[in-house]
């Protein structure tokens, strides 16, 4: 049995309540109550479970052990106050009792109603804290507990409440945070909802635990995001697929298309630089490294098609090249050869002006020499010899050998090349005086011509007479 007003627990036939003093109602049980299966001095209407237990019964404790309950709210009294039937009353004593009981009555009457109404309040508050109208179960609440305000349970469920409903606001917050992407103020208002709910285990905190576990996700999957967006080396990217594969469904498979996307990315443009530096080994390695983790990539594969297309296009330009260089390398040595060809004609035309000229000179030079002989004017003669002739042959002995002869007549000539100079071959006629008679005698002489300091001159030369 229980107080009808502030629900402490009465032991079976007690008149009044030990805590607050309320008339339980007769000792004796009513047979319509008890056909209903309802206690003595419990209100019409009212759960023999208590909406607290609704919120909280059978969930672990802040101490971490479990809660242990027997059908209500509310502890064992402190004290009991048995009125036990006495063998007399006085009748004085009875007479007053009496008169107290029907001067009660009413106000018995009107407190069963108000603890019933109070009773009906609580139970409909927890039924929509626990659908999570935290504002309409406080409105409730605060109904019950002015028609019950020494109702311990009701206090209770109001502070679950209030900490339910602050807990699911702090989450709006972290929500609104996450969606605007501010990651450290979520991370910081979500520590604050945690640290709220702590260990809580009663029903009341479960949605509120669940959605801070989703917060929780949420916000790594933002911290990640924003790590992925700042990465730009693959093999740390990738090692960042691990991680993404440990957060849950949606999450994960979000956060690892976002991982594959940047891979892709940073792996299409260095191999575009790759391919412009004309590296398509290299190109076609990061491609493929970059297919392991986005496998069948449209992207990367039409990359890959590229890199190969321009591979085979550069190899057949290079083979061109090659084949025009070699063309080119023919060209050039029939073009180096043909000027070759040219320079050696050149050179073999001025050898044989050159020789022309040499030989002209050199034939000159002895035709000169006998026609000074011919106008006897033997030192023009004399200086026509070579350094070596005239060294063996002294001027005088010259001119003495030419004293008998009148006149010489070059009756033929020619030349040809001989170990660097001009030999020149004549035939003569000379008008002589011989033993003082004049006559005329024919010789041949051959005689060696060349350059000496710059001048043509007669180096050598010997003669015989052919008549």
């Amino acid at each position: 049995m229980y107080c009808s007003k502030c629900g402490e627990r009465q032991p079976e036939h007690a008149s009044f309540c030990s805590k607050c003093g309320t008339r339980l109602g007769a000792s004796k049980p009513q047979a319509g109550p008890a056909a209903r299966g309802e206690e003595k001095g419990q209100a019409k209407g009212a759960p023999r479970v208590f909406p607290s237990d609704m919120l909280s019964k059978d969930k672990p404790s802040a101490s971490g052990g479990r809660r242990h309950y027997d059908g209500n709210r509310y502890a064992e009294p402190s004290r009991r106050m048995t009125f036990m039937r006495q063998k007399w009353v006085p009748p004085v004593i009875a007479l007053a009792i009496l008169a107290a009981a029907g001067g009660g009555y009413g106000w018995y009457e009107h407190e069963t109603g108000s603890a019933a109404q109070a009773a009906e309040l609580h139970e409909a508050a927890s039924k929509l804290a626990l659908e999570g109208d935290y504002p309409a179960a406080l409105d409730k609440l605060a109904r019950a507990s002015a028609l019950a305000p020494q109702h311990e349970g009701i206090r209770t469920d109001r502070t679950l409440v209030e900490t339910a409903q602050s807990a699911q606001k702090g989450l709006d917050k972290v929500s609104g945070l996450l969606d605007r992407g501010d990651a450290e103020s979520a991370a910081e208002s979500l520590s604050a909802v945690e640290q709220l709910l702590g260990d809580r285990g009663e029903p009341l905190f479960e949605p509120e635990k669940a959605q801070a576990e989703d917060s929780r996700e949420r916000l790594s999957v933002l911290n990640m995001k924003r790590e992925v967006e700042q990465l730009g080396d693959v093999d740390a990217l990738a090692s960042r697929l691990d991680e993404a594969d440990a957060l849950s469904g949606g999450d994960a498979k979000e956060v690892r298309g976002l991982i594959v996307a940047k891979i892709v990315s940073v792996s299409s443009a260095r191999a575009e630089e790759l391919l412009q530096s004309g590296s398509f080994d290299s190109a076609s390695a990061v491609v493929g490294s970059a297919l392991r983790y986005a496998e069948g990539d449209s992207a990367l594969t039409g990359l890959q098609s590229r890199i190969d297309s321009e591979r085979k296009a550069k190899e057949a330009e290079r083979k061109a090249a090659e084949a025009e260089q070699k063309a080119e390398d023919a060209r050039q040595q029939a073009a180096e050869a043909a000027e070759a060809q040219r320079q050696a004609e050149e050179a073999a035309d001025r050898a044989r002006v050159e020789w022309a000229a040499e030989q002209g000179e050199a034939e000159y030079a002895v035709q000169s020499f006998y026609d000074n002989l011919n106008m006897q004017n033997y030192s023009g003669a004399y200086n026509l010899l070579g350094g070596r002739w005239q060294k063996g042959t002294g001027y005088a002995d010259f001119a003495a050998g030419y004293a008998d002869t009148y006149s010489v007549w070059i009756d033929s000539i020619s030349s040809a090349r001989k170990d660097g100079n001009v030999e020149v071959t004549i035939g003569i006629t000379a008008w002589e005086d011989k033993d003082s008679e004049m006559q005329y005698s024919t010789y041949k002489a051959v005689y060696q011509v060349g350059y000496e300091n710059g001048t043509m001159k007669i180096l050598s030369g010997k003669g015989e007479k052919t008549n």
